[in-house]
């Protein structure tokens, strides 16, 4: 490859050309302002300036920054101009010239419009510019290198595109100046061009051609060289995978999903998104959904969560992420009418307000704009009936002290709404209750024991007549709220509430478990000690008995969940309770005696 230089040297504010090049002289710069420009013209290429006949396709210009306040070398700015066009390239070099001292500064690039040609063009236009106000530099030392264009250019943007079952694929690239062919072959990665026995090969006047004998899951190069009429480009390869799209790259060949009847997911299906192509379908969802496929399920009720897991990348793509995303559609008009339902780009997507026997279409893909080649499992679930304690009118009694409640509250609903009582506000949730006997404080813990951001709220009052007696929300999803230390009332009714901790939003609510301590047992130490009561035996098979120094008046058999599920009048210092119907577990009994109450643990076995 040829090359031509030019050399400029500026001194004491003048630019002299080289004499052998009969160049005229152009003025050089003193105290650059911004903006100013410093314009070489080479308008004589008649005396030995290039070679008869050559053609430049690229330039190296390097000129010495002479500064006059000690400026940034950096804020210089080169403008290459041809007749078919400009380039404008900023210095690469950085750091600040001394006042009076040089920076060489390098600028290069491809010439404007492709190339060069001396005998059409006529003229070049190389102008060096500052590009910041606060500089004040001169130009000195300026040599102008053109690079001699090959023979034969080398083609560029090649694609792969179009692969189809069973084994072929569209090849593409731009069109080379000059050249009438282009040859072409496919290998093996890691095999050269010209080896024998290639995969697939050919010599094409277009730059277009289809290949075929590929094989899927298997990585080729291909080649692709520029022919002239005899003068031949440099062969230019890629490297590609031989994926084939998935059954359900399409909409019309969705796969059906099983709708699991909870969020265990039982049944799962596999999906991938290896070879997965654009669909036709508008892009209105999240993310990119440049690799979708598609799967369909029938919805049995008004919500449902769909879940990817596993995600593991394959490779052969442009990215590795395993960040995934899917969007919902309506599907009763079929692929052509889909009505835009939900999206998500976390991997969890609960659904409400679906229609029962309704078919609905999910789109999976890579949230990136890269090819994510991900494998990938999917399943649809269906949430639980809600919680016993959902509804704070069903709120769990809390008989006694220390009490332990676990349960997953991942079904529970907002019911009528936020509750705001507390500032900030929070989700419905789950809700316990208790009334204490004697003034005391109280402790309440709530662990998330699975991955959700919880608030906690004590409240006293009556259901949807609030007023707040305390609330936290100081740690991240799986934590655990503590309450410490809560003044309570002997004979006020107060509502502890566990649910997502947002005023605004709805989010779903998960597995905990909730205790409530305290250092003042409600009421127990007054009947014990006051009425000597007793219950006996504990754990208890058919009968429980009690006694006290005074009369009992009222027993209540009350359950974990808060239910009353035996009471009796006696009336009498010593009773016999029949439990022999109570199922296995453990109860609480709450007694009065002589307008002294206790509430006592019992296990029946």
């Amino acid at each position: 490859m040829k090359k031509i230089t030019f050399l400029f040297i500026a001194v004491m504010s003048s630019l002299s050309a080289l004499a052998q090049y009969d160049f005229p002289a152009v003025a050089g710069p003193t105290g650059v302002t911004n903006g100013t420009d410093v314009t070489l013209n080479i308008n004589d290429v008649a005396n030995g300036a290039s070679a008869p006949g050559a053609v430049y396709s690229d330039f190296v210009v390097t000129a010495d920054w002479i500064s006059t306040n000690n400026a940034w070398a950096s804020e210089a700015d080169f403008t290459f101009t041809t007749t078919a066009g400009s380039t404008d390239i900023f210095s690469p070099t950085t750091g600040s010239a001394d006042s009076g001292s040089a920076t060489t500064i390098t600028f290069e690039g491809a010439i404007p419009g492709g190339s060069y040609d001396p005998s059409v063009d006529g003229f070049l236009d190389i102008t060096l510019i500052q590009s910041w106000s606060g500089s004040s530099a001169d130009w000195s030392n300026i040599v102008v290198t053109l690079i001699e264009a090959p023979a034969c250019p080398d083609v560029a943007n090649i694609v792969v595109s179009n692969i189809t079952a069973p084994d072929s694929a569209d090849l593409s690239w731009d069109a080379s100046a000059g050249a009438t062919a282009y040859n072409w072959e496919i290998q093996p990665q890691g095999v050269a061009q010209g080896t024998a026995g290639a995969i697939d090969s050919g010599n094409v006047a277009v730059t277009t051609a289809s290949a075929s004998n590929l094989v899927d899951g298997v990585e080729y190069t291909l080649y692709v060289q520029s022919d002239c009429s005899g003068g031949l480009g440099n062969w230019i390869s890629i490297d590609f995978y031989f994926f084939l799209p998935p059954a359900n790259d399409e909409c019309v060949n969705a796969v059906p999903l099983t709708v699991n009847a909870d969020y265990s997911c039982s049944t799962v299906t596999a999906g991938t998104t290896v070879g997965a192509t654009a669909s036709a379908q508008p892009d209105d969802v999240v993310g990119t959904p440049n690799t979708d496929v598609w799967f369909s399920f029938v919805a049995t009720g008004t919500a449902h969560r769909i879940n990817i897991t596993n995600i593991i990348n394959q490779g052969g793509g442009t990215s590795t992420s395993t960040d995934m995303a899917m969007g919902v559609y309506d599907a009763s008009g079929g692929c052509g009418s889909l009505v835009f339902f939900d999206d998500s780009d976390p991997n969890v997507l609960n659904l409400t307000g679906l229609t029962a026997t309704t078919t609905y279409y999910v789109r999976v893909y890579g949230y990136g704009t890269g090819v994510q080649n991900n494998n990938f499992d999917i399943c649809v679930g269906t949430p639980p009936p809600p919680p016993a304690n959902d509804a704070c009118s069903d709120a769990f009694v809390v008989g006694s002290l220390p009490y332990n409640n676990s349960q997953d509250a991942s079904a529970a609903t907002n019911n009528s709404g936020f509750v705001s009582a507390c500032s900030g506000g929070m989700n419905d949730g789950v809700w316990y209750t208790f009334t204490p006997d004697v003034n005391g404080t109280v402790d309440v813990v709530v662990d998330a024991t699975s991955f959700w951001d919880h608030e906690v709220a004590i409240y006293s009052g009556s259901c949807g007549a609030f007023s707040c007696v305390v609330s936290v929300d100081s740690a991240g999803s799986g934590g655990t709220e503590t309450l410490s230390g809560v003044a309570v009332t002997a004979g006020t009714q107060y509502w502890v509430n566990v649910g997502y901790w947002s005023g605004s939003t709805d989010s779903t609510e998960g597995a905990l478990t909730i205790d409530i301590t305290s250092a003042t047992v409600l009421g127990i130490e007054d009947l014990q000690l006051s009425e000597n009561f007793k219950f006996y035996p504990n754990p208890a098979n058919n009968i429980l008995n009690v006694s006290a120094k005074s009369n009992i008046e009222n027993l209540q058999i009350v359950s974990m969940l808060g239910q009353v599920v035996r009471t009796a009048q006696p009336n009498t210092q010593n009773y016999s309770l029949d439990i022999s119907d109570l199922s296995t577990g453990i109860y609480f009994i709450k007694a009065s005696v002589n307008n002294v109450e206790g509430t006592f643990r019992i296990v029946k076995q």
